[in-house]
């Protein structure tokens, strides 16, 4: 069995994104000091701003993380040095790089707790979603409101002291999806999962998506033991390579 160490390698000199490739990379989000400076600096205006408004520092710590670590890295790709790299709202407000520098390339990002992803891809879609596996009062609630009546019920019938688990690694796949289709929140609802015992969730239903939910491919991401996280691509016959970052 590979361990979550295992599962992440060494980081290229230089990232080259191979035909029908996609790299996920995965970041710690704690960080020294200087590090945080260094990343926060290749920032825009309009990042600055919004790291600005979190309340606690560790929030804005977190998003200064994750956002230079995917400059960072982009820039990286497309030899371009970060804080030039500029980003527009595409469909339904899902961020995209800006032409030209943008290649081709497609990206996602996800962060919760200190846990950082991002997705590296070119010529289709992709989503990543990561969250920390954690009790909440109002979880049942969340599965009724967002969660398919087959979803939910599979859910029920999970232990109590494994629902959290349970309920992040739909939570996770679905999000991906829609992150990929760039639906938004709203969407959760419009995403169904076809649950098999002993087999990774896969999308029966992807509204929004005129290709139909066949298409779609869900991958369970190893993100460390309190955390549950999904990569989702609109296509099959990928490879999938993951790299620790930083």
């Amino acid at each position: 069995m590979v361990s979550d160490e295992d599962w992440w390698a060494a980081p290229p000199p230089s990232p080259l994104l191979g035909a029908g490739e996609v790299h996920v990379w995965r970041a710690s989000a704690d960080r020294s000091p200087p590090d945080v400076e260094r990343l926060a600096s290749s920032l825009s205006s309009d990042e600055r701003a919004r790291a600005a408004r979190f309340v606690f520092e560790r929030d804005r710590t977190s998003f200064q993380v994750a956002h230079g670590a995917l400059r960072d890295l982009l820039g990286r790709y497309l030899a371009v040095e970060p804080g030039r790299l500029e980003f527009l709202a595409g469909p339904h407000g899902r961020p995209e790089l800006a032409a030209p520098a943008a290649d081709g390339l497609s990206f996602n990002l996800s962060h919760s707790g200190g846990v950082v992803l991002v997705a590296v891809t070119r010529g289709r879609r992709i989503g990543v979603d990561v969250e920390r596996v954690r009790p909440l009062r109002d979880l049942l609630a969340l599965s009724r409101r967002f969660f398919q009546p087959a979803e939910d019920e599979a859910l029920r019938l999970a232990a109590p002291e494994a629902l959290p688990s349970k309920f992040f690694e739909l939570w996770t796949a679905k999000e991906a999806i829609i992150k990929a289709t760039g639906e938004g929140l709203s969407g959760l609802e419009g995403v169904e999962l076809a649950l098999a015992l002993g087999a990774p969730p896969a999308a029966l239903k992807v509204s929004g998506s005129p290709d139909g939910a066949g298409r779609w491919v869900v991958k369970p991401l190893q993100a460390g033991p309190e955390y549950r996280a999904a990569l989702a691509a609109d296509s099959a016959g990928f490879s999938l390579r993951t790299f620790e970052w930083g």
